[in-house]
């Protein structure tokens, strides 16, 4: 069977059915991929270089002696040919070989004997060793199938003339690329090209019929680079065979092409008639329901991916981008519970697995969404959807370092997924990978990757949220207003009852107070408590605004509410020394005093505030000791426990002495007899 199926590859790349070829081989490397042939002739079938270096270093790890793929490497640039052990030159320049479809010496086509339009290798061993020959031609006319890349492998095989015995070669294998990830990996080379991966990449595929011309088969199911337009212009055509013109599938790739070139209504229309013609065509459902999604008409859309359901069950794609629609539009308990079922029809898919775990995340399961995107990285580890949500799951957990490694690696990767609403979700990319950046100690990055999300979802609050913190951490006081007030005015108009627009108020605030106006930041401190009295950073940044405001009596009042709804050491410290500055415009030392000598409790001499309160407790100096009047009291007052307790507020207390000898002559000349003497009708009789 194997064999069968291998045939049938060389046949259809022979024969300009590079899809085709890849389709066979894509099977036959999952139970051999240890099968240098397999990949040598994959090399063929590949869209780019890089994927065919890819394929010929894993022709080199099973065949080490493989002169074509070293031949190939070094015309590629992917290994020096003094590395390359090949054989001498005359060797290789001398060998004869036969490309099909193609004439004799002499008799091939102008555009191949056009030294611009083709680069010619041929390689070869002698003997009855079989010739290999990789023909790398930039197509300049006609290209055999339209599908085919610009820069196309050909490989042939046929009996060597005989010719002398060459002598034997032997090859020493040089130090191999490093099979590791890099920092900052470039798009182009698949995850599983650095990793030196053998398995091929997770696809999902969809329903396809082998009458389908072999332009139209296997289109979406690899999400590979497909000429949409070029599909169309065969429409007519294909329309035109009554026998094509009755086929659901027919209609379902045209859809499929005017969707990817945004001829939306033309799309919707192509699927109803797929359906039309098979009313059980489940792709024909779903792609409508994409179509619907691009327009914004979500009622519809979901209805669509219901019927897509219904009419098969087991067609995992409606699950899956129901799933990706819902968490893009808020809707996280409902997406659960779609990627939960795509993993009950294809429960070993990797992609399934790894949107599993992203659900989790999103529903605050950050612990099961780890555990699914380790499962899913060990059935594929060149799955890019999987460092992704490894990454933020990592981040919830607060393994900030782990976080941005995955999340760093995996981004690029990410936004080039087919997912519903694809601005929105490479946004939301943009803003998870900014915030391990940020947490790593790099707010540049996170600002630029924040600015480029915005660019694409200019509607998104978390990214102007996000962007206008990092602009306060920098004191850029104006920039972070903008960003702030572009987040309050879009959640005031979409979701006043988000808790996100309480932290757009407090960052509002913020800003103003770093700009020096205190009076807007009354106003934005305000608005935040209106919606969430209880929140201790509206609390303490509206005590702030107050004291910046010269109300010192309300700061005192507002620092006090921050102090109560302070949560730890940190805010509970914060809220104390806040308090203390407003205690001391209102001329309240003592209680400045008391206030500061509980931050200094809570917090270490590294505080950034530790400096300032030592420097305002020396400034202050020792307050007036009030122990004489207070012992005196005791000796005269038979209920002393009222004053056994020292507290920072009772005004009244203090001036206790004051008021009861207001005689200048008496508090001049504090004598002993005239003071501490009791008189005797004060003494009892015994």
């Amino acid at each position: 069977m194997s064999n069968d199926m291998f045939n049938e590859a060389v046949q259809a790349i022979k024969a300009g059915h590079r899809l085709r070829a890849k389709d066979f081989l894509t099977r036959l490397i999952k139970v051999g991929q240890s099968n240098a042939d397999y990949w040598l002739w994959m090399s063929v079938a590949v869209d780019t270089e890089r994927e065919q270096i890819f394929c010929l270093q894993n022709v080199l790890k099973y065949d080490p002696n493989s002169i074509p793929a070293r031949r190939g490497l070094v015309v590629l640039g992917a290994l020096r040919p003094e590395e390359a052990g090949l054989p001498p030159a005359h060797l290789l320049e001398d060998t004869q070989v036969a490309i099909p479809g193609l004439a004799d010496s002499g008799g091939s086509p102008g555009w191949l004997s056009n030294r611009r339009n083709r680069e010619l290798v041929v390689v070869g061993a002698v003997g009855s060793v079989a010739i290999v020959a990789i023909l790398f031609v930039v197509l300049a006319l006609n290209p055999p199938s339209f599908l085919r890349p610009r820069r196309v492998v050909v490989v042939t095989s046929t009996p060597l003339p005989t010719r002398p015995a060459a002598p034997t070669v032997t090859v020493v294998i040089t130090a191999a690329p490093p099979c590791d990830l890099p920092a900052n990996p470039d798009p182009a080379t698949p995850i599983a090209a650095y990793l030196c991966l053998t398995q091929t990449p997770t696809v999902v595929p969809i329903a396809t019929e082998a009458s389908v011309s072999e332009d139209y088969n296997n289109v979406k199911a690899y999400y590979g680079t497909s000429d949409w337009s070029r599909i169309l212009t065969r429409e007519s055509a294909l329309l035109a065979d009554p026998s094509l013109a009755q086929s659901a599938h027919i209609y379902f790739y045209l859809a499929e092409a005017y969707r990817h070139t945004d001829n939306l209504a033309q799309a919707i229309k192509d699927y109803q008639t797929a359906n039309q013609k098979d009313a059980h065509f489940a792709p024909a459902f779903w792609g409508n329901a994409l179509a619907e999604i691009a327009q914004g008409k979500r009622t519809q859309a979901l209805a669509d991916f219901n019927l897509a359901k219904a009419a098969d069950a087991n067609f995992v794609l409606s699950y899956l981008d129901q799933g990706r629609y819902l968490e893009l539009t808020g809707d996280a308990a409902g997406a659960l519970a779609d990627f939960q079922h795509a993993q009950l029809v294809a429960p070993g898919n990797a992609l399934v697995i790894a949107s599993l775990a992203n659900a989790y995340v999103d529903n605050a399961q950050a612990v099961q969404g780890l555990e699914q995107a380790n499962a899913a990285l060990a059935i594929d580890r060149g799955l890019a959807l999987g460092y992704y949500v490894r990454g933020r799951a990592e981040f919830s957990e607060g393994q900030f370092t782990a976080a941005d490694s995955d999340l760093t690696l995996s981004y690029r990767y990410v936004q080039t997924l087919d997912y519903p609403l694809p601005s929105q979700f490479q946004a939301t990319v943009l803003y998870a990978t900014a915030q391990a950046r940020a947490a790593a100690g790099d707010p540049a990055t996170a600002i630029t990757l924040l600015v480029e999300g915005i660019q694409l979802d200019n509607t998104n609050s978390a990214l102007y949220l996000a962007r206008g913190a990092l602009y306060l951490q920098a004191k850029s006081f104006a920039e972070a207003r903008a960003d702030f007030s572009a987040a309050v005015a879009q959640l005031g108009r979409t979701a006043p009852t988000d808790p996100m627009l309480v932290d757009a108020y407090v960052g509002l605030g913020q800003a103003a107070l770093g700009l020096n106006i205190p009076t807007d930041a009354v106003v934005s401190f305000q608005s935040a408590l209106r919606l969430a009295p209880g929140s201790f950073a509206a609390n303490v940044g509206s005590g702030q605004a107050l004291l910046a405001a010269g109300r010192a009596i309300d700061a005192i009042t507002a620092c006090t509410a921050a102090v109560n709804a302070a949560a730890g050491a940190g805010q509970n410290a914060q809220a104390h020394y806040w308090r203390a500055q407003a205690y001391q415009a209102a001329g309240r030392r003592e209680d400045a005093v008391a206030d500061l000598i509980v931050f200094q409790t809570l917090t270490t001499s590294q505080d950034s505030l530790a400096p300032t309160v030592v420097a305002q407790l020396t400034a202050i100096g020792p307050l007036p000791s009030h122990t004489p009047q207070i012992t005196a009291t005791l000796l005269r007052t038979a209920t002393s426990t009222r004053t056994a307790t020292w507290t920072p507020t009772p005004a009244a207390t203090r001036t206790v002495t004051p008021t009861r000898t207001p005689s200048a002559t008496r508090t001049a000349t504090p004598s002993a007899t005239a003071t501490r003497t009791p008189t005797p009708t004060r003494t009892p009789t015994p």
